[in-house]
């Protein structure tokens, strides 16, 4: 068990970015396995030191104004105290002193609750170097329970993680996924963001970044404005943190819903469609967001047809608008022949259909394009329909074109259209087609 334990903690020393900490914490490590918990204590300590001021330089390296200001005072007095000026040492001390509290406030380096951990480490690091601080006839002996303790909060909550500034490490995000070469396919975003700032992102700073995303998304004024990639990006994230993300996008959709523009509303049904959100949505918002739907211009509901699917009430609503519009309309929604509500509808419409003329558009602007979607069940709905009464479709070239293109595909045996046309059994052109078998009716078909 103890041999284990030791196993874990060399496994720690790789975990460290930087060589210097990893020096450290070896030393921490084989002071801990020789029973010296004071001098491993003691070399913790140093190694958070140390790392603290590298982060701090590679901030400053970076561009952050607050890290370069750190930077320069902290260089101007190690300079006076390598030049022999000894007032430079308290000043350092001061430095070393404040590097926690600078860490957590200036930084966002650790979080409150790792702030917490390493002020314990610190107090015990006082306590093993400063003798002074203890009564002679009780030394202080931390325990190894203690030592391992401050090896791995030191090794998990500094020394493994790359340095993060809130404001810097906001703006080095956002300008990340502006570029024009960010990708647009979700494995190669979720990819990316895992290996930038993101990776060791405090929660506050995930929140602010949800945020930005998605309200750039509604922004005329940023370059994420209406799109995609902004979708694709929020879904990612919520993949990768759906606690914070889920619930963020959540809130936030609301506020959008209650306060936006009427001239971009129609983004609202962008990010419903693409993120589950309809039951996190407040009664008030989804009466607002139905009246949309049922009421926007039409050119709107065109566009934004295919978004309007997530929810049973927003669906009906896309239905019931369906009919209003004409052949000419349909046609212009994007895909209209994957959507199975258009395929119903171009089968209603074509059984339906009060002339010649009027089957014939049908046929060649919506029955041809999902000809090969419709189910057997709509077809002969299609073919029953050519009865006496029901619809003038025998003698459209539409019709009859239907009927031989069922035929030559094999989407109906030649008995079951027979079946579905036998009031047709005296016309011409069925006879010689069902009936007589002649699939090259000389008959022009357009």
């Amino acid at each position: 068990m103890f041999s284990d334990k030791l196993s874990d903690l060399d496994e720690l020393v790789l975990r460290c970015r930087s060589e210097g900490a990893k020096g450290y914490i070896q030393e921490a490590v084989s002071s801990y396995k020789v029973g010296a918990y004071r001098v491993c204590i003691v070399a913790i300590w140093t190694a958070v030191v140390f790392d603290f001021v590298d982060k701090i330089r590679e901030l400053n390296i970076s561009g952050s104004a607050e890290a370069k200001q750190w930077v320069q005072k902290y260089e101007q007095e190690l300079e006076k105290f390598n030049k022999g000026d000894k007032s430079a040492i308290s000043q350092l001390l001061r430095f070393e002193r404040d590097i926690l509290s600078d860490a957590r406030d200036k930084f966002n380096l650790v979080s409150h609750s790792e702030y917490m951990d390493l002020e314990r480490l610190h107090e015990d690091r006082n306590r093993c170097a400063h003798p002074t601080f203890q009564q002679i006839e009780t030394p202080y002996y931390p325990t190894a329970e203690q030592a391992r303790y401050h090896i791995k909060n030191a090794v998990y909550n500094v020394l493994s993680k790359a340095p993060i500034q809130g404001k810097y490490a906001l703006e080095a995000l956002n300008q990340l996924i502006e570029s024009e070469f960010f990708p647009q396919e979700s494995k190669a975003v979720q990819k990316l963001l895992e290996e930038s700032l993101l990776s060791r992102a405090t929660e506050s700073l995930l929140r602010a970044f949800v945020d930005n995303v998605f309200f750039a998304f509604f922004n005329e004024k940023n370059s994420l404005y209406k799109k995609e990639k902004a979708i694709v990006i929020l879904k990612v994230l919520i993949s990768m943190n759906r606690d914070i993300a889920f619930s963020r996008i959540a809130k936030n959709i609301n506020k959008v819903i209650m306060y936006i523009d009427d001239n971009n509303f129609c983004l609202v049904l962008s990010v419903l469609s693409k993120v589950s959100l309809w039951s996190y949505i407040t009664d008030g918002n989804k009466e607002k967001v139905k009246t949309f739907c049922k009421s926007c211009l039409k050119n709107i509901f065109i566009s934004y047809f295919n978004d309007m699917d997530f929810s049973e009430d927003i669906s009906l609503i896309r239905v019931e608008r369906l009919k209003s519009l004409s052949v000419e309309d349909i046609v212009c929604i994007k895909d209209f022949e994957k959507i199975d509500v258009c395929i119903n509808m171009s089968v209603s419409l074509f059984t339906t259909a009060g002339n010649w003329n009027s089957a014939n558009n049908i046929y060649s602007s919506l029955i041809e394009p999902v000809f090969f979607s419709l189910s057997k069940e709509q077809i002969v709905e299609i073919l029953e329909a050519s009865k006496p009464g029901m619809s003038d479709l025998v003698d459209s070239f539409g019709f009859k074109n239907f009927v031989r293109d069922v035929l030559s595909n094999n989407l109906l045996t030649l008995e079951e259209v027979r079946i579905c046309l036998q009031h047709c059994i005296d016309h011409p052109y069925y006879q010689n087609l069902l009936w007589n078998n002649d699939m090259d009716c000389t008959e022009e078909l357009f």
